[in-house]
Parts: C-alpha cells; sequence; structure tokens
C-alpha cells in the first residue's frame, strides 16, 4: 500500500514538473528546436539533410548567390513605327532582363552573353535587394557567356562550379532563376533531370544562335528571364548555364538547354584575363559524317568531318585542303563528327601549327596547317568582302545581286541563317527596289522552285523563260517569309 501511494505522488510530481517548464519556456521566450535545422558553430542556421528534402538543402545553399540583370540598351526605332513623329531616327532605350550567378565571393558573376549584349548600362540585384551598377569584365558570343563585376563591401554568397562532365543522363538538376521579371517571380526554382547532353547544331535566331554548341537538355522548367541563371546539381554545384529553350509557342515544353560548366571553365581565363576568347580560325565549312556519305567515300566508318567548302587565303585552302576531304584525325587526336572538329580548332588557338589526317580520292594523307585567329578572320571578311557572284545580267532583268547563304554572310548582314540565296546589292530604281527588297532578303523559292544556292536562283530563271514576273518567296531582315511577285520593268 505505501509503495502504491509513492507511485501515485511521484506521478503528480511528474506531471507538474512537464507544465511548470512548459510554463518557463513560455514565460522566457525560448523556442523549442526546429528539427528541420542545425546549428553551426558561429551560430548559423542550415537545412538539416536528414529531415528536408534534399531539394531544398540545396535552394538554401544557392539562392542567396543568383541574382536579377537588366540591363539597358540604346537603339534605333525600329522601322515598322516610322509613323510616329519622332522619325526612324530616334534613339530609344529597352531593357533585357535575365538571371546570373556569383560564382567568386569578391562579386564575379556569371550570366549569358545575350542577356547584356550592348548594353550601356548593367545592374545587378542581390537576393537581399541591394542593387549595384555592374561592370562587364568580358564576353563570348561564341558560347554565349558573360562575366560581370559588382562591388560590395564585404565578400558575397557564391556558388562551387561543379563538373558537367560527369553528369548522367536522368540525373537530378535544379534550375533556379528569375523567371517573367515583370510578375517578381524571384528565385523560382524548377526540378527536373538531364535529359540529354552534347546538344547541337540547334538553332535559335539571330545573335542568339551560339557557334559552338554542346548543351545540357533538361526538363526542368526554363522561361522568360532564367537566362543566365544556374542549374545546379544535387550537390548544389553548378552544372550548367541556363540559355534557351525550344518551344513553339514561346513558353516552356520541358525542353531547355544550359551552357556545360566545364565549357565555361575552359574559356573563363580568357574572360577574366583579356576580355575575349582567342580561338583558332580552320576557315571551312563541316559537316559530320552519316552512313550514305561514309558509303560514297568509301569508308568504313562514320567517324571524321567532310569539308563542304574551303575559303579562299584560309589556313585550310593554304594547307592544300579541298572541298570533299574528310578530316580523320586533329593533331593526333581521332576526329568523331563536325561538332567536335570545331570545337578543337577554336580550343587549339592561333598561330599553332596544327598535323592533320586526311581522306581524299581514297587516300590518306598527312597535312600541317597552321591556324589563325577567328576573331582576326572574321572582321578582315567584315571589312573586305569577296565580290559577289552575279547572276547573268543579260537574264537577268529584276536587279537583283545574289550569293549562296553562308552563316558568315548572314552575320554580315545581321540576319538569321537560312538556307537560299542571300541578296548582297540592290540596283536603285530596279523591280527588286520598287518592292522595297534590300541587302540581306534571302530568296529560298522562285516560282515554287526550291533555292539553295546561286546556281538553283540561275536555273529557276532560266526556267522562268521571258516571263514578265517572277513569285519569290523571301524573307526580310527580320526573318519573315513572305511571297512577292517581282515583275519587270
Amino acid at each position: 500500500m505505501v509503495r502504491l501511494n509513492n507511485q501515485r505522488w511521484l506521478g503528480y510530481s511528474f506531471v507538474a514538473g512537464f507544465f511548470t517548464l512548459v510554463g518557463i519556456l513560455i514565460a522566457t521566450g525560448l523556442d523549442l528546436p526546429n528539427p528541420g535545422y542545425s546549428q553551426n558553430k558561429a551560430g548559423s542556421k542550415y537545412l538539416n539533410p536528414g529531415v528536408v528534402s534534399p531539394f531544398a538543402v540545396v535552394v538554401d545553399r544557392a539562392k542567396d548567390a543568383v541574382v536579377n540583370i537588366s540591363a539597358e540598351k540604346v537603339g534605333r526605332m525600329s522601322r515598322y513605327h516610322s509613323w510616329m513623329p519622332f522619325g526612324d531616327d530616334r534613339q530609344v532605350p529597352s531593357y533585357s532582363l535575365g538571371s546570373g550567378f556569383i560564382f567568386d565571393s569578391k562579386g564575379y558573376v556569371l550570366t549569358n552573353n545575350h542577356v547584356v549584349s550592348g548594353a550601356t548600362e548593367i545592374t545587378v540585384t542581390l537576393a537581399n535587394e541591394s542593387k549595384y551598377k555592374a561592370h562587364l569584365i568580358g564576353s563570348d558570343k561564341g558560347t554565349d557567356v558573360a562575366v560581370l563585376k559588382i562591388e560590395a563591401d564585404e565578400p558575397l554568397a557564391a556558388l562551387d562550379l561543379g563538373n558537367s562532365d560527369s553528369l548522367l543522363v536522368g540525373d537530378w538538376v535544379l534550375a533556379i532563376g528569375n523567371p517573367f521579371p515583370q510578375e517578381h517571380l524571384d528565385r523560382t526554382v524548377t526540378v527536373g533531370v538531364v535529359s540529354g547532353k552534347q546538344r547541337s547544331n540547334l538553332q535559335f535566331g539571330g545573335d542568339a544562335t551560339p557557334d559552338y554548341q554542346d548543351y545540357i537538355q533538361t526538363d526542368a522548367a526554363i522561361n522568360q528571364g532564367n537566362s543566365g541563371g544556374p542549374l545546379v546539381d544535387i550537390h548544389g554545384q553548378v552544372v550548367g548555364i541556363n540559355s534557351a529553350i525550344a518551344s513553339p509557342s514561346g513558353g516552356n515544353v520541358g525542353i531547355g538547354f544550359a551552357i556545360p560548366i566545364n565549357l565555361v571553365k575552359e574559356i573563363l581565363p580568357d574572360l577574366m584575363q583579356s576580355g575575349k576568347v582567342e580561338r583558332g580560325w580552320l576557315g571551312v565549312y563541316l559537316q559530320s559524317l552519316n552512313k550514305e556519305l561514309a558509303a560514297a567515300n568509301g569508308l568504313k566508318s562514320q567517324e571524321g568531318a567532310v569539308l563542304t567548302d574551303v575559303q579562299a587565303q584560309s589556313p585550310a585552302a593554304e594547307a592544300g585542303l579541298k572541298r570533299g576531304d574528310v578530316i580523320l584525325n586533329f593533331d593526333g587526336k581521332k576526329v568523331i563528327d563536325a561538332t567536335q572538329l570545331r570545337f578543337w580548332v577554336a580550343k587549339a588557338g592561333p598561330g599553332r601549327d596544327v598535323p592533320l589526317q586526311v581522306y581524299r580520292d581514297g587516300k590518306t594523307m598527312n597535312l600541317s596547317v597552321r591556324l589563325k585567329d577567328r576573331e582576326m578572320a572574321m572582321a578582315t571578311l567584315v571589312r573586305q568582302p569577296q565580290a559577289p557572284l552575279q547572276t547573268d545580267p543579260g537574264k537577268n532583268n529584276f536587279g537583283l545581286t545574289v550569293r549562296t547563304s553562308t552563316k558568315e554572310l548572314c552575320d554580315r548582314f545581321d540576319v538569321r541563317y537560312y538556307p537560299g540565296v542571300i541578296v548582297v546589292e540592290v540596283e536603285s530604281g530596279s523591280p527588286a527596289d520598287r518592292k522595297e527588297i534590300e541587302p540581306g532578303f534571302i530568296i529560298s523559292e522562285v516560282n515554287s522552285r526550291e533555292v539553295k544556292a546561286v546556281s538553283d536562283f540561275e536555273a529557276a530563271l532560266k526556267t522562268a523563260g521571258q516571263k514578265k514576273a517572277l513569285s519569290l518567296l523571301v524573307r526580310d531582315l527580320d526573318s519573315q517569309p513572305n511571297y512577292l511577285a517581282l515583275g519587270t520593268p
């Protein structure tokens, strides 16, 4: 009996003590520990990976390093607004809004070149809403990468650059950025997987299409404004820079593209030191082999890159390379396809003598080529354009001078590349001039006949005979397709 009374007394004492402790906690304002957080020696809280979602842990570590970017640009008003009282020459400001991320606590920011290209003023906004004027350290149109610098009073949160080569198709990735900036959806997080790797030969339109492509494809949602933001892996390291989407509507359909961070790391030293990237230039047009091309050339393997054209006075021409040659080996390395060779030529840099193994007319041969500087070569092409290939003046009464459309020519006229013939000159007062056809227009069809080269254009004119008008399918300077009826004088 005594023992039972003692147990009852102990029970009452425990209950009373528990409620007393709770009362003390409430009275003193102490918080009960949150099992989702841990605390380091410095007293800072961080998410506990053993309790919360691993995605939440990644975002908690990464979000403060993601920034908003606003780039002010000034340009001429579009010709489609010439009815306004200011006319075509009015200079009007425009803004490019995108994302970026700090990769160095000293204030260095990575983003896309297309976000800041041509900007007169760049503003970077941090997660705490602090705004800084940014200085453009370097940019590279070839890969669509740019580096900015902001001056902060203290070290900033920064992301580690990971290893994109270690990614596997199916790995988890997170895209962090600022979609639809006008809606203030800052630091939106989307989750997906790596859908594919080494995506290339993509056309995004005009200047938005980089020359060097090796994209990571992901289904993590990427939308307008996400450009320049980080694609991070499950460890919170940056594996890519979100750059583009494939979409018929302009919105996300689950096919997004990010620049691999290993490609960025290759060019980063050049951008930091000199503000640009030096690349080697061979002066050829390349095409990957397929089964049919390999068989036609008597090759048992599809490895290699075939030359579809060799530019005059280029390193390739000086080395004796010819159209139709297949490059099998570059600088001691086996060539798999045209994309790989293009990267190798660029990476080799200017001024180097590079050995080649070439397949021609059923035989292999060894050549050596001295690469030139790509940027200087492109500038020379712009300053000293080659004489255009004119159509037969006796049979072309429409006032057009055309050349076969190439990416280099389209770049010179600042238009998007399409197969066909590109107008390089329009005779004043001619039928073409009266229809407001301009240099840079691309003709892809004549009288319902497809045109891919100057020879096709001449053949179409000859077939048209003595007709007094032509039906042309043309793309204007904004790449909009239209049919035009072109009459003779």
